[in-house]
């Protein structure tokens, strides 16, 4: 019986170690409950907003749109959820994956700034959050186009 435990404990902790992503736990997620609020960044374009809602312990939602003028374009509705393990973000954007939401999932987080991955994907591959400061959130998406590198920063305000 002791045998069969570790073998099947081993071939458990060799599967986990395969899919390349770590354990999170709430503690980790937790810090993102401070994404809740309306966000804002000028741009050439007008003003890009994006708005977080914290639905639970374990999801937070948003959505984003561009006000430029008296028009306002949406732009993308996001989950950001911890399950198993795993903390992801899900991102359906207006006019492109057929209206499909595509998932990201963190792969490192230091420092609090949280990367997500999603190497299927076209582009971005990456996509970062960093809360700066209480007022304060640099996010960013990266990855290849065409086999060349191309990263976009935004950086945005909390609106009060």
């Amino acid at each position: 019986m002791k045998r069969l435990f570790f073998y099947l404990s081993s071939f458990v902790a060799l599967l986990y170690c395969s899919t390349g992503y770590a354990q999170y736990h709430m503690k980790d997620f937790t810090p993102l409950h401070e994404l809740t609020g309306t966000w804002k960044m000028a741009t050439k374009k007008g003003f890009l907003y994006e708005q977080w809602f914290m639905i639970n312990d374990s999801l937070l939602q948003n959505k984003s749109y561009r006000v430029n003028g008296t028009d306002t374009i949406p732009q993308e509705a996001v989950q950001l959820k911890i399950s198993g393990g795993a903390i992801t973000y899900t991102s359906t954007v207006v006019n492109q994956n057929n209206q499909q939401p595509v998932i990201f999932t963190l792969v490192n987080k230091d420092n609090g700034k949280y990367i997500f991955e999603n190497t299927a994907h076209d582009f971005p591959q990456q996509i970062s959050y960093k809360l700066k400061d209480a007022n304060t959130l640099d996010a960013g998406i990266s990855g290849r186009i065409n086999d060349q590198y191309r990263e976009i920063s935004f950086y945005f305000k909390r609106e009060k």
